[in-house]
């Protein structure tokens, strides 16, 4: 059988139909069921085990053992059948959770390791790329290393998931709009059914399998085909770009390039652009690659550009690391360069050696995507390790004066590098015989006595994961309560929705620029009509952010805010005094200086 006959018949669903068409329903309910566990699995990660799991370690590998798990059977299911997917979906998802969690040990918690997005990328690219070669595998006239069945694979779970995510994004749509319809005649019923807290997670999870499961059907008409077609319209438009970039690069000199932000970002994705467009103008075999001359010269003019651009960021990359050292954002960076610079030799190699050059791009993109597979694995193990690059690199640059007792970035080291960091630190303070070991001890003593906060900078602050009461907690501890600082914040922040929790819990991680932490809740009795005490939370992360809430039985609702006053509080400044004023006692509970028009309980006010 030739390689074209192999490829076409790729585009053939694994299991054909039944003639009575019951082979596709069962593949849909098959495929619906694995989409509701998977969204109740979710859930219940998310709002029940959380609590359960003691272990942080124990909920981390469980997790991301089910995600992985599902996530390549969604993939795999439609294309091999589900017995043989599952098997392969668990033998997938185990060493990769494994890993994620050996790898988390680096960081005293979960959520700052997870924080820093690398491990998430490696995790995504140990379940993600095999798949292809899983599937390829699973057939007896395919195999492993067949190109052109791996080619349209990878697309068509690339494509079936974009036109299934696409069609969830259509379902929830018509959803809010049934429920809106529905309010105006007074009917709640959609919304009370989504009030169920694990009916949105299995929703969204039986029409993301159904989906994938009617794509695959149609695998004739929902295939890579057309985006291919017109991904390589993007051909000469890239290559004009490059082109003149290269052209004006002696003119504009390496010193005027490198002077810029993101130099190294910038160049890498354009440099990725050009290998998916080359990869796509070889496409899975001669008969299917570009076929006019103009559109190969093109293709090869591009493969032959690409070092240029991957040299260039490896300078760029070099650059930064000698003048600041290692980071574990550079460290990432570099290697996704090096990566990237491997492509590219090979792509310009396989173009000079002349004819056949397309059919050793292939065998190339077999053999990197492997290779990635590998760095990617090793990215999760002690091998490396990028907080621990990072943290010998600077103490290197400390050691041999490149860097000066107040340059080092001890926060970001202490903070966010995990275990390597605070090893990292206690080892700057032992070198006594460092002439400038006076200076650095004076500085880690002043970080000290701020408890390691950064001065307060809203615009640097990243949101942190909701880990559910573990959140809760974390701010009911750090959150000062005025007047009475013996009052339980606990009820009141089991009331605020997950996304404001993730900004209060940043705010309150860092301080005003007088030492407070940057939130405060106070209590009182703001509605005299009603009975209890009502509680207003303010603070200033990322955004300002005011919470009002009221009693409603034993528990507490949230309740709209109206600032009245002289205006809004606008300047960064401005909120940080508002704040410091309520840490510092300079606040009464009074009565508003205002007059209202009542009519029969119904009050209106002009907001001065």
């Amino acid at each position: 059988m030739s390689e074209n006959d192999t490829a076409r018949e790729a585009d053939e669903a694994a299991a054909p139909a039944r003639e009575d068409g019951s082979g596709d329903v069962e593949m849909r309910l098959v495929m619906a069921l694995i989409g509701a566990l998977a969204g109740f699995s979710l859930w219940l990660f998310v709002e029940k085990l959380d609590d359960l799991i003691t272990s942080p370690r124990l909920y981390l590998f469980l997790f991301s053992f089910s995600a992985g798990l599902f996530a390549a059977l969604l993939a795999l299911a439609p294309m091999i059948g589900p017995a043989r997917a599952l098997v392969r979906a668990a033998l997938l998802a185990l060493p990769a959770a494994a890993l994620l969690t050996w790898a988390s040990l680096r960081f005293d918690g979960i959520s700052q390791f997870m924080g820093t997005g690398h491990p998430i990328l490696a995790f995504a690219i140990l379940i993600f790329v095999p798949l292809p070669f899983l599937i390829a595998a699973a057939r007896p006239d395919e195999g492993w290393r067949c190109y052109p069945a791996l080619f349209l694979h990878a697309w068509n779970v690339v494509v079936r998931f974009a036109a299934a995510l696409l069609f969830v994004g259509l379902f929830w749509g018509v959803i809010m709009l049934a429920n809106a319809l529905f309010q105006l005649i007074g009917l709640d019923l959609i919304e009370e059914i989504l009030d169920i807290k694990p009916v949105p997670f299995v929703l969204t999870g039986t029409m993301l399998g159904l989906v994938l499961a009617v794509v695959g059907e149609y695998s004739t008409y929902v295939s890579p085909h057309l985006v291919l077609r017109l991904l390589r319209l993007f051909l000469p438009v890239v290559l004009i770009v490059m082109a003149v970039f290269v052209i004006a690069l002696p003119l504009k000199g390496l010193d005027g390039i490198f002077g810029g932000v993101s130099v190294a970002a910038t160049l890498l994705a354009m440099a990725l652009t050009a290998i998916t467009l080359v990869t796509i103008a070889a496409d899975r075999d001669d008969g299917e690659a570009v076929r006019s001359g103009s559109m190969r010269l093109m293709a090869r003019g591009l493969a032959l550009l690409l070092p240029v651009l991957a040299v260039l960021a490896i300078l760029a990359m070099a650059q930064r690391v000698r003048q600041y050292g290692w980071t574990p954002d550079r460290l990432a960076a570099a290697t996704m360069a090096a990566i990237v610079l491997l492509y590219a030799l090979s792509y310009a190699l396989s173009v000079l050696r002349g004819r056949g050059w397309m059919a050793r791009i292939r065998l190339i993109n077999i053999a990197l995507a492997l290779l990635t597979l590998a760095i990617a694995a090793l990215w999760l193990t002690p091998a490396l390790d990028p907080q621990r690059i990072s943290t010998e690199s600077q103490i290197a640059r400390f050691e041999s004066g490149r860097a000066d007792a107040d340059t080092l970035d001890l926060l970001t080291m202490h903070n966010d590098w995990g275990r390597a960091g605070a090893s990292g630190i206690e080892r700057l303070k032992a070198m006594r015989d460092h002439p400038a070991h006076a200076r650095l001890v004076a500085r880690i003593g002043e970080f000290e006595e701020m408890g390691w906060q950064r001065p307060f900078d809203p615009f640097r602050k990243t949101l942190p994961p909701y880990e559910g009461r573990r959140t809760l907690e974390r701010i009911a501890g750090r959150m000062p309560v005025r007047p009475d600082p013996d009052f339980d914040p606990f009820p009141v922040l089991e009331a605020m929705e997950e996304n404001r929790l993730r900004l209060l819990d940043a705010a309150c991680a860092a301080q005003t620029p007088r030492g407070n932490p940057a939130c405060v809740l106070v209590h009182g009795d703001f509605l005299p009509a009603s009975p209890g005490e009502e509680a207003i939370v303010i603070a200033f992360g990322l955004t300002f952010l005011e919470a009002g809430f009221r009693k409603a039985g034993e528990h507490y609702e949230q309740a709209k805010i109206l600032i009245l006053g002289n205006g809004l509080l606008l300047g960064k400044g401005e909120i940080e005094a508002f704040i410091d004023s309520i840490h510092e006692g300079d606040f009464a509970i009074t009565p508003p200086e205002i007059r209202a028009l009542d009519v029969k309980g119904r009050i209106l006010i002009i907001n001065p």
